[in-house]
């Protein structure tokens, strides 16, 4: 059984999953398993289906309980983390990633202590602990760098990568995932079949539809040949139908993200359930179909606010704004970008998806009004748009950063024409769609 066990994990290492998989039953239908061999079946069981077995998951719970194997208690509330995470459920994912962390270094067992680290490093992300995520990662180079570990130093650089990109450090999210593709080059294969993702994200934060449309398309097809893929197929159609909504095509966008929100509720993930409902609210209120806009934020917006992700639910706010602007009800506007005004007197939108979407709605509603706050606010977010696209390296993408990107050239026009009282509504209704 324990040789059974080893082909199995070797089999999970080359992503023979059915295989795996059905060695894994097998070995489970044995009589007289000894607990920690049960036990270590039940967790690749876990790692392997993608179907949820409420009756493994409470073996799994109670034989934690009973095993004091503290390499495989690491593995097992990492297991849990991962679950917890894809479940939505980031803040248990948070303090269970904690504890397998604990259990790792208690036996010395370096290789989990870095897959621990970066699973609570993706926590980290969903809970905008960002500095902090970059923190784990760093320490967890550490140890997978000097072992040579290429499949985990891969696993490091691509969180690692979007950890940077949402700090705006877009040159280091680059520069991890070529490092993600010269690892990928050393042992011959394909590691991550997200590359073409995490590169359209890349290229369409600078601005750089065109391509960024390219590799979303890519990813698509590649996922299509793989299975037990959803959860990757709604991020690519959130990101997606997003690119299509900021360049105008509203009819696509609707499409794909109608789809990306099908597949979240299906997964049953609320945080990728949150995204999508913003995003509808986006759409449909570019379209006009304000009743419609108008749901599907609020809908959002007590998700977001449940489950404690704030950046996220004040950029729904801001969703929320443009709405009530678009229908001349600029007093209610006022009211949704005042939590967000609130939180910039002390702190940026880091974590935010748009953040200069956010900031612009906050200043054209503000200037319409008449509000002083409008001049400190543009000033605000022109340093900060500045301060962001001094971290690119890149000349070309740097200007394609600031130029490219609607909301941004609208913030650094503003230097030069400032919107007046009657250009705002005009301006605001072009940055709803």
């Amino acid at each position: 059984h324990r040789l059974q066990i080893k082909q199995a994990r070797h089999l999970l290492a080359l992503q023979q999953i059915d295989k795996a998989l059905a060695l894994v039953y097998a070995i489970l239908e044995s009589d007289g398993l000894p607990l920690d061999l049960q036990f270590e079946t039940l967790l690749l069981q876990g790692w392997l289906d993608p179907v949820i077995n409420e009756g493994y998951s409470r073996q799994r719970a109670t034989l934690s309980t009973q095993v004091r194997d503290q390499q495989l208690l690491g593995e097992y509330w990492r297991s849990v983390a991962r679950a917890r995470t894809h479940r939505g459920n980031v803040a248990e994912a948070y303090e269970s990633s904690l504890r397998a962390l604990t259990y790792y270094e208690s036996c010395k067992d370096y290789a989990g202590q870095t897959l621990a680290l970066h699973t609570h490093a993706i926590c980290c992300v969903h809970l905008e602990k960002l500095l902090e995520a970059r923190t784990h990662l760093e320490r967890a180079f550490q140890w997978a760098g000097p072992r040579q570990d290429i499949g985990a130093i891969n696993l490091l650089h691509q969180i690692f990568g979007m950890v940077a990109s949402r700090l705006g450090d877009h040159s280091a999210a680059i520069h991890s995932y070529h490092e993600t593709l010269r690892a990928e080059h050393q042992v011959g294969r394909r590691i991550d079949r997200m590359m073409d993702m995490n590169l359209a994200l890349e290229y369409a934060l600078l601005g750089k539809y065109v391509d960024a449309h390219r590799h979303y398309e890519s990813a698509l097809k590649t996922i299509a040949t793989e299975s037990h893929m959803e959860r990757q197929e709604c991020y690519i159609r959130l990101n997606l139908g997003l690119l299509y909504h900021t360049i105008g095509k509203q009819q696509p966008a609707l499409a794909e993200t109608e789809r990306a929100l099908a597949l979240a509720r299906k997964l049953q993930n609320v945080y990728l359930e949150g995204y999508a409902l913003t995003n509808l609210g986006h759409v449909h209120c570019a379209l006009g179909s304000y009743s419609i806009a108008e749901s599907a934020y609020q809908a959002a917006l007590a998700l977001r606010e449940q489950h404690g992700e704030t950046i996220l639910a004040l950029e729904t706010k801001a969703g929320l704004a443009r709405l009530t602007f678009s229908t001349d009800n600029l007093t209610l506007a006022q009211e949704w970008i005042g939590p967000i005004l609130r939180h910039l007197e002390s702190a940026t939108l880091d974590g935010a998806e748009e953040p200069f979407r956010v900031y612009l709605t906050c200043y054209l509603i503000l200037n319409v009004a008449g509000d002083s706050r409008a001049t400190s606010l543009a000033t605000q977010m022109q340093a900060e748009l500045r301060r962001q696209a001094m971290l690119i390296s890149d000349l070309t993408l740097r200007d394609s950063f600031l130029t490219n990107v609607p909301y941004h050239r609208a913030i650094l026009s503003l230097a030069q024409f400032p919107v007046s009282l009657g250009e705002g509504y005009a301006n605001l209704s072009l940055y709803s769609g």
